[in-house]
């Protein structure tokens, strides 16, 4: 969300069409109609969550596993909304290391033990092609932490609004679903910018519990954010 709020950001959001919004960088005024909102306890700045799991579907909070990470089960499936450490977070009591790489493996060793089937948002680090944002063992970390949990990134190869250079905003999600679609959007309302980051939206099966069958069930949307204090 980048800390903005405003009409066109709303209709942005309702045009996604999505069952589960993984969203960062989200002010108190931030209301989307029919959907209960679950933001991370503390705040980045004043009246900013760090991070929103939000849904129209019956979801039961969590105790955030990390400061900068909200965490939500909605239907059996427990959701994940993070920032992770960039270049220039400071030594902010968020964040734990001394490099950006340290920062990033104490936030994802925290997130990691709340065990996510789901997890998303502005990672901060490239996974796929040269790294212009995060740090090399940054990236190997994630890696890590998405094979043990047996995720898949279906965004670790979507293009960046920025020619050439991969997204450092992701949704991961168990390896045994589907992905049927991966769309990087622009966040754009005609020629103003909405925000310095795209949204993601990726469609997905999960296999039933009954049969071998697949259910279409979630449609997970996660925008890009910044850590740049922008205004209401």
């Amino acid at each position: 969300m980048a800390g903005r709020w405003s009409g066109a950001h709303l209709a942005f959001i309702e045009a996604m069409n999505c069952d589960v919004l993984l969203l960062t960088e989200v002010l108190d005024a931030v209301q989307i109609p029919g959907m209960g909102m679950h933001r991370t306890a503390r705040q980045m700045a004043e009246r900013r969550a760090w991070a929103a799991v939000a849904t129209a579907r019956l979801m039961h909070p969590e105790p955030d596993p990390h400061p900068a990470t909200a965490l939500a089960v909605i239907e059996g499936i427990h959701f994940a909304s993070s920032i992770l450490p960039w270049r220039s977070c400071g030594d902010s009591p968020v964040w734990h290391g001394a490099t950006t790489a340290e920062k990033t493996i104490s936030a994802v060793t925290d997130i990691e033990i709340a065990i996510p089937d789901v997890w998303g948002g502005d990672w901060n680090q490239e996974l796929h092609g040269p790294i212009y944002t995060g740090s090399r063992d940054g990236k190997q970390e994630l890696l890590r932490a998405t094979t043990n949990l047996q995720l898949q990134v279906p965004t670790a190869d979507a293009p960046h609004r920025l020619d050439g250079v991969s997204s450092i905003d992701h949704i991961a999600i168990p390896r045994a679903w589907t992905v049927t679609d991966v769309t990087a959007i622009l966040a754009r309302n005609g020629l103003s910018d909405l925000s310095d980051h795209s949204a993601y939206v990726i469609d997905v099966h999960q296999p039933t519990e009954s049969t071998n069958e697949t259910a279409a069930v979630a449609h997970l949307w996660s925008m890009r954010t910044t850590a740049k204090p922008y205004g209401p």
